[in-house]
């Protein structure tokens, strides 16, 4: 499964419980994206955020700009956003990932 298509499974997931009222998964998401954020760049914090768009070690790494792109400006921002995203709260779910575009798949398999 390509990062952009668990970005939408997860979008699906805040969407859903913003419909129940369960909110779960959402403030799971939402803490460890703070963590992320607080604790920075290459930290375990920021790994077990991204994981949550990963299904391979390739995906991560370029998730955590591990993979030789840390440069590059549209994936540098995709990944902010990706990160920024998650705390906003129930207002912004349905915006969620909007801005990650499908970068971040970019030549991986």
């Amino acid at each position: 499964m390509a990062i952009r298509d668990k970005i939408l499974e997860v979008k699906q997931k805040l969407l859903l419980e913003l419909i129940s009222g369960d909110r779960t998964f959402s403030n799971e998401l939402q803490e460890t994206a703070l963590l992320g954020i607080n604790k920075g760049p290459g930290s375990a914090e920021l790994r077990t955020y991204m994981s949550n768009f990963a299904e391979t070690p390739a995906q991560l790494s370029r998730l955590m700009a591990e993979d030789g792109t840390e440069n590059n400006i549209g994936m540098n921002r995709a990944r902010a956003y990706l990160l920024a995203d998650a705390p906003c709260g129930t207002e912004t779910v349905t915006n969620f990932g909007n801005n990650t575009t499908i970068i971040l798949d970019a030549n991986l398999p």
